[in-house]
């Protein structure tokens, strides 16, 4: 059985170690906090699959992994720049799908990259 002196003892040594780690530390560190500054907009998504797309990655699967993005959304994002015109499909004669971008693509690219300069 623990006596309520341990227990106090016990607090006082918890509360000695964490009295120099200043509050604002420990919250800055939680996962909520990491993951909010990690999420990325719709904008800057669309953004780096059209930067994988200029930099000559055609296929589906690598334009995943570079624009850091899973399969399902990349579809839905497909689906959406394919219906603006910015990008464009073709097929091989071994009828695998490539994506490649259009004037309107690069247009869209480069004036995204400008905008980022002046931030």
């Amino acid at each position: 059985m623990v006596s309520i002196v341990q227990e106090k003892d016990e607090l006082t040594a918890y509360e000695k170690q964490t009295k120099d780690i200043p509050q604002r530390e420990i919250s800055d560190n939680s996962l909520l906090s990491r993951k909010k500054l990690a999420s990325r907009s719709n904008l800057q998504i669309l953004c780096d699959i059209l930067d994988s797309l200029a930099t000559g990655e055609t296929s589906v699967t690598r334009v995943m992994f570079r624009a850091n993005t899973c399969w399902s959304s990349l579809q839905v994002y497909f689906q959406l720049l394919r219906r603006a015109e910015v990008i464009y499909e073709e097929e091989d004669s071994d009828f695998r799908k490539s994506f490649h971008l259009t004037a309107k693509g690069f247009k869209i690219l480069g004036l995204y990259n400008e905008m980022k300069e002046l931030i």
